[in-house]
């Protein structure tokens, strides 16, 4: 198994409909005028899996962490992950959304959500936490 995509947004949902994925405030920075540490109130990262070859459709030991600058874990969320195939045998991608609230960054720097499958990473999205500069008067 592949990863194709590791996003950060505001907000991500699949239409149960169409099957089509929605992402809505994509980013990979943040400017902030707070004190640290701060906490967003509220995001998305979204995974979106994917099968290398035919390989049998088991279940795959899966995790997200998001890291410091100092390589510290500050989230893990584990779970597992099955590809499906849909009516006429192909295999499909799979896409995992977790919500994360109130996510505290001790201070500014690069911080970094990976995906893991297998205790193998397979992607990284960074995310940039910066003090913004006052705005002159």
């Amino acid at each position: 198994m592949k990863i194709n995509m590791l996003v950060i947004s505001d907000v991500a949902y699949v239409d149960s409909a169409t099957g089509k994925l929605y992402l809505l405030g994509v980013f990979d920075r943040v400017k902030t005028r707070n004190e640290f540490p701060i906490k967003y109130s509220r995001m998305a990262v979204t995974a979106r899996f994917a099968a290398e070859t035919l390989e049998p459709l088991v279940p795959h030991a899966f995790e997200i962490r998001l890291t410091d600058t100092d390589g510290m874990d500050l989230l893990q969320v584990a779970g597992t992950i099955t590809l499906a195939r849909d009516e006429t045998g192909k295999i499909l991608d799979t896409t995992t959304i977790l919500e994360v609230n109130e996510v505290e960054f001790p201070h500014p720097g690069t911080y970094e959500f990976s995906a893991w499958i297998g205790g193998e990473k397979v992607g990284d999205a960074p995310l940039d936490i910066v003090k913004a500069s006052a705005s002159p008067r």
